[in-house]
């Protein structure tokens, strides 16, 4: 299990190192970038639904295609949690299938 923190502008404060190892983007690189900018551009629907959700509720679940830095897509599957003013993804990534 992979875990990413961002802020409510979608920001990474924090990636555990499996997130990394598995997406390939070193810590610097991954921290300060948008977690919306690794997102498919064809699964940009779902993310904004599970956005909604997550707003509404709190909690939503998220299966999206995600940028890895070898130039790649691999299925992210995630369950955010919104905690104040950050949001806990936690997530399994796995080869494209």
């Amino acid at each position: 299990m992979a875990v990413v923190v961002v802020d409510r502008h979608w920001i990474v404060t924090h990636a555990s190192p499996r997130f990394t190892e598995l997406l390939g983007w070193p810590p610097e690189v991954i921290s300060g970038r948008s977690l919306a900018d690794l997102v498919h551009p064809d699964d940009q629907s779902g993310w904004e639904a599970a956005l909604g959700d997550l707003d509404l509720l709190g909690f939503a679940a998220l299966d999206c295609r995600v940028h890895s830095s070898s130039g790649g897509w691999l299925r992210l599957a995630a369950t955010m949690t919104s905690h104040q003013q950050l949001i806990t993804v936690l997530c399994e990534i796995r080869l494209r299938d």
